[in-house]
């Protein structure tokens, strides 16, 4: 075939082909739902990798081009400032058509109550919403009512706000879904929530605070429409520091039923529970097995911090339920393997994982060493690494990252604080991993440290996604642009 002869071929294919090859272009599907973000909702895009930039410049090729990137383009938009809020409100008043390619809006970022009231009406396509709650009166809610293609409104910090809604009017919340909200025993039956819910409105993730006395407010009957997630976080006690102990019957009293009863519940966590707690849960499954064998084996210094079990589909019991992803905390990161292979025995379709290491250790262990520990998760899709930085090393004197090309991190455009030798340092060690582990898709690293000398001393704090190529070498691109704390004199000059 005449190379100088194929992109007039590939224009020259279908509208509804060259759609699909330019939709493939933009995002990767999930294909797995430990690639949901952590504060997750029923978003329908949630676990996709998006790569806006090259649709952009194919945009700029020709006029069939621009049309169909358009289509994609601003098919899910984002707006993180007003100005640029305004700017998209002005371009959908002028231009109708243009409003109709929108299909998902999120406005949490900025105050969007006023100009909402003017925009919903031209978005004619618009399905799903994002939104704070503070945004959300009387009127808007009307409105969204009454819009003939919207159907989901997803809102965050809906406590205070949400409840003054609900108290001001008599309007059903159907389209209404709090994507996440935290209650405890008294606010779980609380009027707000009871008539939310009574209303039609639903609650994609909860996250409930001191279990123990769950059993004691009637939550066996309670019915939560929509609902994914579920937390059951433990929390100490804040005037005597101490956790709150739960009756031993507690959460097997109430969760096997709850779970029953909510057909879409996909996922249960479990974080902060005390040794004690788990003594007596035997009808949840991980927990105390993983915990005997650390002990047995001679774990000291690794520390279950929570873990999430999935709805399989067939169950009787929690224990059927398959886990899903396990966050775990390592004093030292020579622990990494013993602690890797407690899990996978545990869990063999364990596919996110969570390592926070010890930030205060002094002491670091060889990457070689460390990456090996992840062919031991064959089945693991996404990481998360805490402390890292400073645990690892690629031998005495070395850094073998400075003369990588395409893992350094220029200090003129991210500045000079060490976060940024620490970020090239990061993508360097998890191209290594990434070789070790298959199915690995995204990496997430959090990272901490301190510049300066003595009394000038300041702490920095970097944050930094990675997706790995599906090609041959695996390679690592940065996903979305880092987040890098640091003091005023250690950044770039604008």
């Amino acid at each position: 075939m005449n190379s100088s002869l194929q992109p007039t071929r590939l224009l020259a294919l279908p509208a509804e082909v060259l759609l699909i090859i330019l939709g493939e272009l933009w995002h990767s599907p999930a294909r797995n739902p430990g690639l949901v973000r952590r504060d997750p909702s029923l978003r329908p895009t949630v676990g996709t990798f998006r790569s806006i930039g090259g649709l952009r410049s194919i945009s700029a090729v020709n006029r069939q081009l621009r049309v169909l990137c358009l289509l994609i383009l601003f098919k899910i938009t984002t707006c993180t400032g007003f100005d640029r809020f305004q700017q998209l409100c002005a371009k959908c008043k002028a231009n109708p058509q243009f409003a109709g390619l929108i299909m998902q809006l999120d406005v949490v970022a900025v105050d969007a109550a006023d100009v909402l009231h003017e925009l919903l009406p031209f978005l004619t396509s618009l399905t799903w919403l994002d939104l704070s709650a503070h945004d959300l009166d009387t009127n808007l809610l009307a409105l969204i009512n009454s819009h003939p293609s919207l159907a989901t409104v997803a809102v965050c910090d809906p406590r205070a706000a949400l409840i003054d809604l609900v108290s001001s009017t008599d309007l059903p919340f159907s389209k209404i879904l709090v994507s996440t909200t935290t209650f405890n025993r008294d606010s779980l039956k609380s009027d707000h929530a009871l008539v939310h819910n009574q209303r039609g409105g639903k609650f994609s993730h909860i996250v409930l605070l001191d279990d123990s006395q769950f059993d004691k407010v009637d939550v066996s009957s309670l019915v939560l429409p929509g609902l994914e997630q579920l937390d059951l976080k433990y929390k100490r006690d804040r005037w005597t520091n101490h956790r709150l102990t739960p009756s031993p019957a507690s959460q097997q009293s109430w969760l096997l039923n709850f779970a029953q009863r909510h057909t879409h519940l996909g996922t249960i966590k479990f974080t902060g529970w005390p040794l004690d707690v788990w003594k007596h849960s035997s009808g949840v499954p991980f927990a105390i097995p993983f915990v005997h064998a650390a002990r047995e084996g001679g774990g000291y210094g690794i520390g279950l911090k929570s873990f999430s079990i999935v709805r399989p589909a067939s169950w009787s019991t929690l224990k059927d339920w398959e886990v899903s992803h396990v966050e775990l905390e390592l004093i030292v990161a020579n622990k990494i393997s013993p602690a890797l292979m407690m899990a996978i025995a545990l869990a063999p379709k364990l596919f996110s994982l969570d390592i926070v290491l010890d930030a205060q250790c002094s002491w670091s262990m060889h990457i070689d060493e460390f990456e090996k520990a992840f062919s031991l998760v064959p089945s693991l899709r996404t990481l998360h690494l805490t402390n890292a930085y400073a645990h690892l090393h690629a031998g005495s004197g070395r850094s073998p990252w400075i003369h990588s090309q395409r893992t350094r991190f220029p200090r003129d455009r991210f500045g000079t604080s060490a976060c940024v030798t620490a970020l090239t340092a990061l993508h360097w060690y998890m191209t290594r991993i990434v070789q070790q582990a298959p199915a690995l898709e995204v990496i997430h690293s959090l990272d901490h440290g301190t510049d300066g000398r003595v009394r000038s001393v300041t702490q920095w704090t970097l944050q930094a996604s990675f997706g790995v190529r599906q090609t041959e070498a695996r390679e690592l691109e940065v996903l979305e642009t880092p987040r890098l704390e640091m003091a005023l004199k250690y950044r770039p000059k604008s």
